[in-house]
């Protein structure tokens, strides 16, 4: 059985044995976090008020970046009035599961730990591999076009 919170004198703090509980309430849910001391929660109840206020909280979740694209990619309707074909939706999807996939599972366990400076990474992996391509009736391998990687991590 878990023990009782015992109110403070500060409102959404609680004491729950040598620890205390900041809750605070996102998108109609209460939050609880957990802190070591009263004056950490009291901060930490702050910071969590100001950032749902200012629209910049981020819920953590056990989220992972494959189980997220899979489902985008599957209920993507494109950004316009006539959607899109497909044959689009194919090769969105291969793109996903051959490049943003195996990168993402690598450098993160859910998509809430994936920062912008992984995203830079992923984008200056794309410019690291190479592509055939025919010059003067010869295949060589060369760095893809900008439009290409652009494709990839739009």
């Amino acid at each position: 059985m878990a023990t009782k919170l015992e109110k403070t004198r500060t409102p959404g703090v609680y004491r729950r044995g040598s620890s205390y509980i900041a809750v605070c309430r996102h998108r109609g849910q209460q939050r609880k976090r957990c802190a070591r001391t009263y004056d950490e929660a009291r901060a930490l109840k702050a910071t969590l008020t100001a950032d749902i206020r200012r629209g910049e909280h981020r819920e953590t979740s056990a989220l992972t970046f494959e189980e997220y694209a899979r489902e985008w990619v599957g209920s993507y309707t494109g950004r316009t009035s006539r959607g899109f074909r497909e044959s689009t939706r194919a090769g969105y999807r291969f793109s996903i599961e051959q490049r943003a996939i195996p990168f993402f599972s690598k450098r993160a366990a859910t998509l809430a730990e994936i920062e912008p400076r992984d995203v830079r990474a992923f984008i200056g992996s794309l410019f690291e591999q190479t592509v055939s391509k025919r010059v003067d009736g010869k295949s060589e391998q060369m760095p893809p076009a900008v439009s290409t990687v652009r494709g990839h991590a739009a």
